[in-house]
Order: C-alpha cells, then structure tokens, then sequence
C-alpha cells in the first residue's frame, strides 16, 4: 500500500511540473517516462525513497533523479561549491559540470552524476580537486562522506548527499565526559570522512576502509553471491551467483585497477591548501560567511543512529513470528531504547525513542530533520526540544573566523597522517625523518616534546595505533589503555622519572594519565563499566589498566595516585554481562589479561570482589577449553600457541587464578594448557608454531605475542608460582629453549617491545636474572646494545611500518611504540614492572 501511495504522488507531481523539467534538464515535449529505478534511499516518511526516472525512448533517454524530500540545502551547495571555485580564479577552476536542481514544495529534482573514470594524465588534477572539495567540505562542518556519498565524474569530484553538512553535536542518554582531547578532531578535517580511516562493523570482524578517497578498488572478479539459480526449470535451487565488480563510485579509476591515492597525496595537499588559504583573506572570508547565512532556515536531515540498526531491527520485528505476535515486534523494537534506559533520570533521548518507534511502526526508516540555526528537531509526527547541544552552522561561520596558518598545518599533518595509517603492520618499518633520542630519558623528552596540549589544558598526541587486531594503523588520539594509549606511556613516564628522581617528570607523567583516571578508571561504575565493554576484559582493555595500577602503586613518585582504590573500582565492574561478552578469552582482549592482575591483588588482600572476579574468569576460561589443552580459534583449524593469543596467556592465567584462590582444578586446566603447545613444539626451529589465520606451513614467530620469548617468560611465571607442579621440569626446559631461540635471533627491523628486538632482549634478560645465568643477561645488553647503535645510524628505531610521510606522527605507545623502547632501555629496576605489565 505504502508503494502504491507513493508512487502515484510522484506520478502526479512529476505531470504538474512536466514544463519545468523539461526546460531545467532539456528534455523533449514528448518525451514519456519509459523507466524508473525505485529504492534507492531508505524509505522514509511513509514509504517515500529517491528515484532516478528515464524519459525518451530507446533512441534518446534523459534520466532526472526525483527526490521526495526538501532539496533546498543541496541547491545551496552547489551555489557555494561554484563560489568557490570563481574566487579561485583558477583555469579550469569550475566543477564542470554542477549538479541542476529543480526545487519544488518539500520534493525537487536533481541531474544524475554519472561514475567515469578519469583519464591517467589528469588524475592529478582529480585529487587536486578533492583537496579543493574536501577543504569546502571542513568549512561547512561536513560528516560522513564516506565512499557512498561522493561520485568521481572524469576528474570531479561531487557531493551527492548535502545531509553531510554542518554536523552538530546532539544529547546523549549518558551524558560524556568533557574531553578536550575529542575536540581536537571532533572539529578537524578527519571528521568529514573523506581520508582513510579503518571501521570494525564487530568485534573480532576484519577492518576496512570506507573513506571515499582509501576504499578499495573493487577486485576483477566480485564477490560471488548466495542466489536461486536456474530460475523457472525444473533445477530450480540454492545456488552460487558469479560475483559481479562494483567499483565504488568515489574512486577515478575503474574496476580491477588499485586505488591510486598514494600516489597523488601531495596533489590533495595542495588542492586543500589553495583553498583554505584563499578563505583567509578577509574579503573572501566576508564573502563566504555571508554564503554560509544563506543556509538559515533551510532543513537538513538529523541522522541518530546507523541506519544498518534500523534496517537489522525491521528485518527481526518483520520476522514470521514477531508478525503474529504484538509483544514479540515490540521487543525488538524496544531494543532502541537501551541506551536511554541506562540512565539514571529520563534522558530527552526518550522522545526520540517514541519516534523512531512511530516510524518503524509504519514500517520507515525513522527520519529526523531541523532548520538550520534552530534547535527543535522533528521526527515521528513530533517536535522534540533539546537534543541539539551545538548548532552546526553557527559552528562552520565561527570555524571560517578562526582559520589560521597554523590550523591549515594541523589539517594538513591530519590528511598526512591519515594516509600513513594505510600501511599494514607486515611491512617494513621505517625510522623517523628527524633524529629521535636513544636513551630512555631522552625518549621521554621527545614524547614530551611532540605531546599536544587539548582545548581543557589536558595532554594527548596524535597516533599511529593498532587497530582492528593489530592488522592495520588507525590515526587516532592516543586511547587509554596500556597496550597503545596513554596508561602504558604514563607507566614509562613514571618510571623514567623514578630513575631520574624527577618530579617534575613524574608531574607530567600524572597529566598524561589523568584522562584516563577520570574517564575510565576513576569515573563512575557506567564510565568503568563503558570501558571495559568497548575495550575487553585483556591487556588492551581492564586487565592492561589493571596492570599499569600495579606497577604504579609501587612507584614512589606516583603519588596522588590511589592505584589500589582504583584497581577494585575496575575489579568490581567484573560482570556476567561482560565475561558473557568476552569471546576472545585471551590475554590480549579477553578474560586471560585480567586474571593475573586479579589473582595479585586477591593474595596480597583477599576479598569477596576479587574472589568472584577470579572465580568467574578462570570458569569461563576452563568451560571454553577443548579436549586438546588448547582453545579453539574464532578461524583457522588450531588452537593458538603463544603468550598473548594462545595457550600460554590462557594458561598462565588459570594457573595464576588456581594458586590465588587455592583450587587445583585451574592449575590442572593451566598445565593441559601448556601439555598442548609441548605436543605441537618445533625440536629443529626451537619454537611453537604460529598458527594464527592466515595459516602458512612453518610459520614461526619469535616475540612476546607468539612463539619462543613469550612461552618461556609464561614458563617462568608459572615456575615462580608452582616451582613443584609434576609439569615443572618439562616447564623448565621450554624456558631453556626459549632462552637458546631468543639467543641465536638475529636482530629484525622491528625494534619495539610485541614482536621486536627489545622484546625479545628484555625477555631473555628477565630470564637470565630470574634463573642467575649471566651469560643471557649479556647477550640481551649486547641486543639493546645492537638496537641502539643501529638507531643512532639511522636516526630513529624500527618502530612505524610502511610509508609514513609525517615527522611528527610517532607511535607513543607501550607495546609497539616508543615508551616500551624507553622501558626497555631502562636500568636494572625496571625489569620487575616490566614483567607486571607483560604476563
């Protein structure tokens, strides 16, 4: 019913404006309608969605794209697009062609922007005009350009959807700390979308770029398809469909021909330069934000969620058993609400809850919009005040005030930086263009050097950080966990500092950890609770916190810093919920990274919190064990051996939990454990294979993550805390082995503490003072020796892979990153923190 009302108002409006299409799109008096293609929008609104209608006849067909919804912002667009471009003044400065617009009440018409791949010797100019576009696109405070939203026409560039445009900040059901730190790229070049940047639809899924300029080409094949083959015969079934490439429109290139970004970053670069700078005078400045007062009163949409939530939501409460059932559809619809009801007081989300509910009801995408300049929103057949807390044109008309020449070098060191982040960690790593400091004090300086200071006095850097499982780099604000953020470099900081008997070292190093005490240690249960939902229970999330808060407590010059207090705030969140949640089990993300911390603090002061904690993960760990000892990858056929992924993490960890609480069952569950990676060891590598996807024959790794070095530092551990288990003999020689493997390692272009030439040099020099052999703690100074001199050489360690172009971008983190080169260049008493933070 919903298509037949809506396509009989198109029929009728598109007869009442038969004169003016055909003198705004040039189409023949006798020109009819031969074809639609509907659904090209989600459905809003009763049903109403964009399409493109075909007029002529099979000789001569014009197609026109009929949008039902107010397109004034869109024509608005255009007319700034083309000032723009006229005060550039630029031989062939004018995006040819623009987009024509008819407006009519509440619908219009658009012309269609047809995907053509530009040719080779003008994709200069095509990225030179995306530089252009995309510095208009950060003046007007744009968002979600993504590869879906922008078309590449020859060498053009165009925004296809203007409800991108001056993006506000709207209320949320908990409301956020202040963090100044956001800001920085909340109003930043990086928000519009259009430069690399990695997303993760779901925990444990593999990374991938949208960005309208970094998405993929699509491949020459496409991806085949589940589909009814042979449709109509009496072989009617199930089948595979032969996929079909669709290159995404965003790219210049066609199907099968790799994206060429990389090599046009500078033509970006200076397109975006030209423009910004051409802003700063102050004639053109007056004259764009007199453009910009042009948007008042025009509607734009308000987009709240996802519409992939919607759409997920529609298809469960439009199942066959939800149809039947009133109370079945509402719970699924009542699963927008869930956000809204974790807080304490109602929230003013809850009305727009009732009016996603409305629209969904009638089976909608739930659409929002407002008038620019006003902060009332409508949606569901309501009007909602309150949930715009910043109005994104006043924002976009103080930003052109505020541009400067020192803003257009962060914006540019942000579209650099972005592209850096393209490089996958398997590459190799290259050195920093400048000359870093090869002590760990001078390492603290330069991290201190290169820090930013954020708009409420706080401290950050901009990073290149492993995101997505450590398969790609993701240019972000440093986080604040251990692994990469701001709690593992604070940790070095403090050390240092103690080494240095440094205040105010140790000052700084409190700024640094700050944020992170106030939002996702110290804040409240929610804020804790947060945290450890969106960063996992391991190393790179509560249990890495956890860590840190145990090696400061035993620094004396961390104080102000109640570490312990802090750490049962973090034990207590501890919940079914979220050990239901953990699906990664080990010490890297999941339940394995929390335990040892946990088992440390129930010994030193037992406690119903920490007993359950305890109680609670080494039971989800024993329950997911297999037969085998091991545990069972998310992919590939084998168990995972290794510290951080594998068995000796998960192990280790049961072992930990079985001597805190006195329980053999988990000692026992520790020891199959490490009996499963004994099965599969490697005599002629001296090594356990590294079994994670993609699988390939004698594939051996040799750093704290996988292989020799972080097997024996688990052995040790485990030897420290069951020195008569039956296994200990045979724990006793893998941490020979392990020790003999690290030895004979030559060094690799990697230098930091994961998988790198001081990982594995701390590691076998903790060995060697744990079991009072002196000539592995030799060998490990002659490593950190070797590292350091080759650093001096070459003017930086081996720490950022691939093509990096910023001098200033650094990897400041803990495990790959500058602050565990500085721990591990540390003195002697460093070594007892750093094996805290490691197992």
């Amino acid at each position: 019913m919903q298509w037949v009302t809506t396509a009989q108002d198109m029929v009728t409006r598109v007869a009442a404006d038969r004169e003016p299409l055909q003198e705004a799109f040039g189409l023949g008096e006798a020109a009819a309608i031969c074809g639609v293609d509907w659904s090209l929008s989600d459905p809003h609104r009763g049903g109403a969605s964009v399409a493109i209608l075909s007029f002529g006849d099979v000789a001569s067909i014009r197609q026109v794209v009929y949008k039902p919804k107010d397109i004034r912002i869109e024509a608005s667009f255009q007319r700034f697009v083309a000032l723009v471009f006229d005060e550039l003044g630029a031989t062939g400065g004018k995006p040819a062609p623009l987009i024509t617009h008819l407006l009519r009440d509440g619908y219009g018409y658009a012309s269609v922007i047809r995907h053509e791949p530009c040719a080779p010797e003008r994709l200069a100019a095509f990225y030179r005009n995306a530089g252009r576009l995309a510095a208009i696109l950060h003046l007007l405070g744009s968002s979600d350009c993504h590869f879906e939203n922008l078309i590449a026409s020859g060498d053009r560039l165009h925004l296809i959807d203007a409800e991108t445009l001056f993006e506000g900040q709207t209320a949320r059901p908990i409301p956020e700390p202040d963090g100044g730190s956001v800001d920085l790229l909340l109003d930043s070049v990086v928000r519009i979308g259009m430069f690399p940047r990695w997303v993760q639809p779901s925990a444990g899924s593999t990374p991938y770029d949208v960005s309208a300029l970094g998405v993929p080409s699509a491949n020459s094949e496409g991806r085949p398809s589940r589909a009814v083959i042979d449709v109509n015969t009496d072989a009617m079934a199930w089948g595979t469909r032969p996929g079909v490439p669709v290159q995404p429109q965003s790219l210049p290139v066609a199907a099968s021909l790799a994206n060429p970004v990389d090599d046009h970053v500078p033509s970006i670069v200076e397109g975006f330069r030209e423009v910004y700078r051409m802003a700063l005078d102050r004639r053109v400045s007056a004259t764009l934000d007199e453009a910009m007062a042009g948007f008042i009163g025009l509607p734009r949409r308000l987009v709240l969620r996802n519409t992939t939530t919607y759409s997920i939501l529609q298809s469960r409460a439009t199942s066959p058993s939800c149809l039947r059932s009133g109370p079945d559809r509402g719970f699924e619809l009542d699963r927008l609400a869930r956000s809204a009801l974790m807080a304490e007081d109602k929230p003013v989300t809850w009305s727009c809850f009732e009016a996603e509910v409305h629209d969904m009801d009638n089976f909608d995408v739930p659409y929002f919009d407002f008038t620019l300049g006003s902060s009332e929103i409508v949606g569901g057949g309501r009007t909602i005040e309150g949930m715009l807390t910043t109005d994104g044109l006043a924002r976009a008309r103080l930003r052109l005030r505020a541009m400067s020449e020192a803003d257009l070098a962060w914006q540019v060191r942000l579209i650099e930086g972005s592209f850096s982040a393209r490089a996958v960690l398997d590459a190799e790593p290259v050195g920093a263009s400048r000359s870093l400091g090869v002590t760990s004090s001078t390492i603290a300086n330069d991290l201190q050097g290169t820090a930013l200071t954020d708009s409420t006095g706080g401290v950050t850097w901009l990073s290149l950080s492993p995101f997505g499982g450590g398969d790609v780099l993701q240019l972000d604000l440093i986080p604040h966990g251990l692994y990469a953020g701001r709690a593992g470099v604070a940790t070095f900081l403090f050390a240092q500092a103690r080494e240095a008997g440094d205040e105010a070292g140790a000052g700084f190093a409190a700024r640094v950890l700050a944020p992170a005490v106030g939002e996702a240690i110290g804040g409240d249960r929610q804020a804790r609770y947060r945290f450890a939902r969106d960063n996992g229970l391991g190393m790179a999330g509560l249990g890495g916190l956890l860590r840190a808060l145990e090696v400061l407590e035993r620094n004396p010059l961390a104080h102000g810093i109640d570490a312990e207090a802090l750490a049962m705030g973090l034990v207590e969140v501890i919940s079914p919920e979220l050990i239901a949640r953990d699906t990664e089990l080990d010490v890297m993300g999941g339940a394995a990274g929390a335990v040892g911390a946990i088992s440390r603090i129930h010994t030193r002061a037992p406690s119903a919190a920490t007993g359950y904690a305890l109680e609670s993960l080494a039971g989800h760990l024993v329950a997911s064990q297999i037969p085998s000892g091991g545990w069972a990858p998310a992919a590939g056929p084998l168990p995972l051996t290794g510290l951080a992924h594998g068995a000796s993490g998960m192990g280790l960890a049961l072992i930990e939990a079985g001597v805190a609480l006195n329980d053999d069952r988990f000692v026992r569950a520790g020891a199959r454990a490490f009996a499963y990676e004994a099965t599969v060891f490697d005599a002629s590598r001296g090594n356990w294979p590294d079994y994670r996807t993609p699988v390939k024959p004698g594939s051996f790794m040799t750093g704290w993550c996988a292989g020799a070095p972080g097997i024996g530092l688990a052995r040790m551990r485990a030897l420290e805390l069951a020195p008569a288990h039956g296994d200990a003999d045979a724990w006793r020689a893998d941490l020979l082995v392990s020790a003999e493997t690290i030895s004979r390692t030559p060094l690799g272009a990697r230098d930091h503490l994961c998988c790198g030439n001081l990982g594995r040099a701390f590691v076998l020099g903790a060995l060697g003072a744990w079991r009072g052999e002196p000539t592995w703690m030799q060998a490990a100074a002659d490593m950190r020796e070797a590292v350091v001199v080759r650093a001096a050489e070459r003017g930086g360690f081996g720490l950022q892979p691939g093509n990096w172009t910023s001098a200033d971008l650094l990897c400041q983190g803990l495990m790959q990153g500058l602050s565990g080169v500085g721990y591990a260049l540390l003195a002697d008493p460093g070594i007892d923190d750093l094996v805290t933070l490691l197992v």
